[in-house]
Parts: structure tokens; C-alpha cells; sequence
């Protein structure tokens, strides 16, 4: 049994459920969650902690290589990207005007190369009225994890084949430092870029990847866990409630969602408030989290009322999200990134 089934954490995956269920109720545009889409960052954290977890303990038991990292990675997140990149492409090759099928073949093929970030950063603000014309927008957080995939697991593995596992929180720490300062600084530059592009997004990512080494250090207290998880539940839901699209973000802004998810990361186990996140609604929404995250976007901004006329010819719009549900995540053990 590999080192994910073995350490499998369900509040892990109930966290990535609430993530989940943030991001969809902001894009329902209800008022009470306008800052929903810090969801996406609490995936982020969670990323940063199950990616860095996983290479560390693969190497720990001499398992680690990069091809098998990266197989499993494709294994878990291509399937049900592909079919939600073909459903869309075909919905647009049948029923979008020219100059929007234009866009979404633009679009389309930057996921493929793992760069619709830095896409929708020259192309599509997140929050601008054109957005809702953007079917693949949601994938530009893919692209940003799958371009941290591709740097991170070498620094690491460079970093514990020379015996500096030690050193790796505090290298963490530094990079998560730098990044935010910089996060902050490219709001009053360019606030599109420090949205979009990675190296603004990597102290969150930094943040997740340094409890990995923090949660072998536990307390003795169950109390401790009660309260850190309450702490942590009250910082995540914060930005939630009282965010809006004009807050600047992410910068210091993303701290509280930072922080909290990490804090419930640490002690989201705990007997009592950890059921707030390891409760069966919870765990069974954050296990199919990834596809629903794929899922809900492309169906809403279709140009031309796209999917009334799916409807009109009997392709009901709950089949075409069951049919990537059921594409849900590949045969792997549960817990992995979003």
C-alpha cells in the first residue's frame, strides 16, 4: 500500500469539500459568499501540504522517482480534464459564435500546455463582465499547481538527497516570506498578474508545504487541537463572508485563508470541532471535489444561451455534469490535490 493510502487524513478531503462548495456558491453570485473564491486558495495550502507529504514520505521509504510522481499526478487529474476540455470544445464548435470559439480554442490549448494563467492574465480579468465568456477560465488554478508540480518536486528531492531535510521549513519560510511581499507589491503594479501567475500564488503553496513537517510535532493537549481548529474554521471563513471582487487580492489579503487552512491542516483531526471537517457531507463532496470544480463553470457563461439549446435537444444539463462526475479522479486512493 502506497504512502497516500496509508496516511489518509477524511478531514482533508472534507476541507477540500468546503473549499469546493465556496468557489460554486460565489459563481452563483449569492451575495452572502462574496468572497467565496478564496476557496481556490485553501486548495492551494492543502496542494502545497499533500504534494510536498507524499515526496517526503516516499523518499523516506525509498520509493521516490519522478516518473512514478508525475504518472500518478496525470493519473489522477488528466481524465476528467480531458473530457471536460472535449464537452466544451464540442459544445462550441456546435453552437458558439465564431469569435468565442476562437477564444476557446485559444483557451484549450494553453491547459494542454499547463499556461491558461498566464492566458486569462493577458486576456480575461476573474472578475471582469467578459469572464463569463471564458468556459475554461476556472482552469487557470490548475495550470498553477500543475507549473508548481513541475518545480517543486525537484528542489525538494534535491533538497533531502543531500541531507538537508532539516533546512527545507526554513527554505519554506523564506520563499513564503518573499512571496507574499511580492504578492503585496504586485497589486499596485499589475493586480491581474498577482492574481493569475504562480510566482504570487507560491506562498500560499510554501505554507501548505511546510506542515508537512510541522504536523509530526503535536501536542499532547487534545485541547490545544479544539481550539486551533476553531481558530482555523473562523480565519477561513472570514474572507468568505466579508470579501468582496473588490478587495484586493491575493497579497496580505490571503493571509486569514492561509493561515486558518493551515491551522486545520494541523489539528483538523481533533476529536470534537474536527467534525466540522471529517463529517461523511463533508469527506463524500471534497472525494468527487476535483470534477465539481471542473464541472460547474462550463455550463454557465455558454454565449447564445448554449445550454438551453443542449436542452432543447434532450442533453439535459445534469447528464453532461454526472457524465464528468463519473470520470471522477481515476482509480487512486483518496486524498490528493484538487
Amino acid at each position: 500500500m502506497n504512502s497516500e493510502a496509508l496516511n489518509y487524513r477524511p478531514d482533508i478531503d472534507g476541507l477540500r469539500g468546503w473549499a469546493v462548495a465556496f468557489v460554486i456558491l460565489f459563481h452563483l453570485d449569492i451575495a452572502t459568499f462574496g468572497g467565496g473564491y478564496t476557496g481556490v486558495d485553501i486548495f492551494f495550502v492543502i496542494s502545497g501540504f499533500l504534494i510536498t507529504r507524499i515526496i517526503k514520505n516516499d523518499y523516506s521509504a525509498k520509493q521516490f522517482s519522478f516518473s512514478r510522481f508525475y504518472i500518478r499526478r496525470a493519473r489522477r487529474l488528466f481524465p476528467a480534464l480531458f473530457f471536460t476540455l472535449l464537452f466544451s470544445f464540442l459544445v462550441g464548435a456546435t453552437l458558439f459564435a465564431p469569435e468565442h470559439f476562437a477564444k476557446l480554442s485559444q483557451s484549450t490549448v494553453t491547459v494542454l500546455l499547463f499556461g491558461s494563467n498566464i492566458y486569462f492574465w493577458l486576456n480575461s480579468g476573474y472578475f471582469d463582465l467578459t469572464a463569463t465568456e471564458q468556459p475554461l477560465l476556472h482552469t487557470w488554478s490548475l495550470s498553477v499547481e500543475e507549473q508548481f508540480y513541475f518545480v517543486w518536486p525537484v528542489l525538494l528531492a534535491l533538497a533531502l538527497r543531500s541531507g538537508r531535510e532539516q533546512q527545507v521549513p526554513t527554505l519554506l519560510l523564506a520563499i513564503g516570506i518573499i512571496g507574499l511581499a511580492c504578492s503585496e507589491a504586485m497589486l499596485g503594479v499589475s493586480p491581474q498578474a498577482g492574481f493569475y501567475l504562480m510566482p504570487f500564488r507560491i506562498f500560499e503553496l510554501s505554507a501548505g508545504a511546510a506542515m508537512a513537517w510541522l504536523v509530526d510535532r503535536q501536542p499532547n493537549d487534545g485541547r490545544v487541537h479544539e481550539l486551533l481548529v476553531v481558530m482555523g474554521v473562523v480565519l477561513v471563513l472570514y474572507p468568505v463572508f466579508v470579501y468582496t471582487n473588490a478587495t484586493p487580492f491575493p497579497g496580505t489579503n490571503a493571509l486569514p485563508t492561509v493561515v486558518g487552512t493551515a491551522l486545520l491542516i494541523y489539528s483538523g483531526s481533533a476529536r470534537y470541532a474536527g467534525r466540522i471537517l471529517n463529517n461523511p457531507v463533508a469527506v463524500g463532496v471534497g472525494l468527487v471535489s476535483y470534477s465539481l470544480y471542473l464541472v460547474h463553470w462550463p455550463p454557465a457563461p455558454t454565449p447564445n444561451n448554449a445550454m438551453k439549446l443542449l436542452q432543447k435537444r434532450r442533453i439535459p444539463e445534469e447528464t453532461i455534469r454526472a457524465l464528468i462526475l463519473r470520470i471522477d479522479e481515476t482509480p487512486m486512493p483518496p486524498t490528493s490535490t484538487m
